[in-house]
């Protein structure tokens, strides 16, 4: 069994939703984190700073044999708070259930900074979970980009193998 945490969940409409959000923000409003986040969208609140973030789930994702199980967790960190998050969210994939795995990236990243744009892995489902398209990556904290590369390098691999075994 393999284990991956934390798992953060998105969708490439909620990427191109984050990429409205952040690009036509003036440039006083991204330095403020004074952004016009539409009410359900996910976000971070850290003082008075309201960020909107990538993902709209966040948890842990384990692979057995010809299963993918996610459970979400709510991210805790010091003096910030996540809304809009789907903490409740699970679900299951046996390998017969995924269509296919391929990489996405954001065509659009912040500030056009290559460095801080995450290389998804798309899954495409039969089942209707997220309209059968969703993103997932393995996430973390700070300036950790190439750890964060190398494990969700893991992620996709761990899950071509097990599409195969379909």
């Amino acid at each position: 069994m393999m284990i991956f945490h934390p798992i953060l969940v998105s969708s490439i409409n909620h990427i191109d939703t984050w990429a409205d959000i952040v690009h036509n923000a003036s440039w006083w409003r991204r330095r403020w984190g004074v952004f016009t986040i539409p009410p359900s969208f996910p976000h971070v609140v850290c003082l008075f700073y309201r960020i909107p973030v990538v993902f709209f789930a966040n948890g842990t994702l384990s692979i057995e044999s010809d299963m993918v199980s996610f459970t979400a967790s709510c991210p805790r960190s010091f003096g910030v708070k996540y809304r809009n998050l789907l903490n409740e969210l699970h679900f299951q994939l046996s390998a017969g259930d995924i269509k296919s795995i391929e990489r996405y990236r954001n065509p659009r990243p912040f500030r056009r900074i290559e460095y801080y744009n995450i290389n998804w892995v798309r899954v495409q489902t039969r089942e209707n979970l997220f309209s059968g398209d969703f993103l997932l990556c393995v996430g973390g904290k700070g300036p950790f980009m190439g750890k964060i590369r190398r494990s969700t390098d893991e992620l996709y691999e761990a899950l071509l193998k097990l599409r195969t075994l379909q």
